[in-house]
């Protein structure tokens, strides 16, 4: 679940229709992140002051939003309850009616012309996407490199090991420094394979590589088993290169079985 939260300078002072009331979205976007287990998401609308009663104002998803009504449900209004500054909104996403690798979005408003707003924060942006993850696979994890292929040259001898840190960058979204995990030092006496920007993310078909190498090559991984701590994947780019690679995980923690392809 995620909240988007309000805070005010006025949370220990009470306040009844002294001043004009504004409302507003603390921030402008969010990412809803909808798994089979994990379903719902939390946006917050913020008032100025604090009632004595609750408060009830209606809310509209815009014309603008991709996602369709059958992929979320959501109120058509939110309550900021009696003596409090914020309401929740919850949102509901729907796993089965969204596709896999694609973004979604739903723009929620509020009507500035009835419940005026502070400083234009009338609406809120919710990204809404599939995920397939049970957990953080981010760690500083052991490789083991071997069955090196140098492009067209085909098999050549060579291993290579150390430690790979991954890094969750966004849900399910993993960096690391060397698609190639050490290959391109063994066979090309070269540096990294990566353009700046590279890693896998877990999808509901297993872990997909993103990024390219400096040569603009970008790079497949196919897992071939997930055992305890063991992970090992065969890789290759399109200039021929590839490999295999056996990853034991950060601490000797088992990986999910969720990582091989469904």
């Amino acid at each position: 679940m995620f909240i988007t939260s309000l805070t005010s300078c006025e949370e220990d002072r009470v306040v009844l229709n002294t001043d004009q009331e504004l409302y507003q979205f603390a921030e402008r976007t969010s990412e809803l992140a909808i798994s089979e287990v994990s379903t719902t998401g939390i946006v917050q609308l913020g008032a100025t002051n604090k009632s004595n009663v609750d408060r009830t104002i209606p809310i509209t998803v815009d014309a603008t939003s991709t996602a369709t009504g059958a992929q979320y449900s959501i109120p058509t209004s939110v309550t900021i309850p009696a003596g409090e500054f914020v309401g929740d909104i919850e949102i509901t996403g729907n796993f089965d009616q969204l596709p896999e690798g694609e973004d979604f979005t739903i723009v929620i408003t509020i009507d500035d012309a009835a419940y005026p707003v502070l400083d234009g924060k009338n609406f809120h942006v919710v990204t809404l996407f599939k995920y397939c993850g049970t957990e953080s696979l981010a760690g500083l994890h052991s490789y083991v490199s071997t069955d090196f292929i140098k492009g067209a040259t085909g098999p050549v001898p060579g291993t290579a090991s150390g430690t790979m840190l991954w890094t969750e960058s966004n849900t399910g979204m993993f960096n690391f420094p060397d698609l190639s995990y050490g290959h391109y030092g063994v066979v090309w006496n070269d540096s990294a394979a990566s353009n700046g920007n590279v890693g896998v993310q877990w999808t509901c078909n297993g872990l997909v590589a993103f990024g390219a190498d400096q040569y603009d090559d970008p790079f497949t991984y196919t897992i071939v088993s997930v055992e305890g701590p063991v992970l090992v994947f065969t890789w290759s780019n399109t200039y021929g290169d590839g490999g295999t690679v056996t990853l034991t995980r950060d601490g000797g923690a088992d990986w999910p079985e969720g990582l091989l392809p469904n």
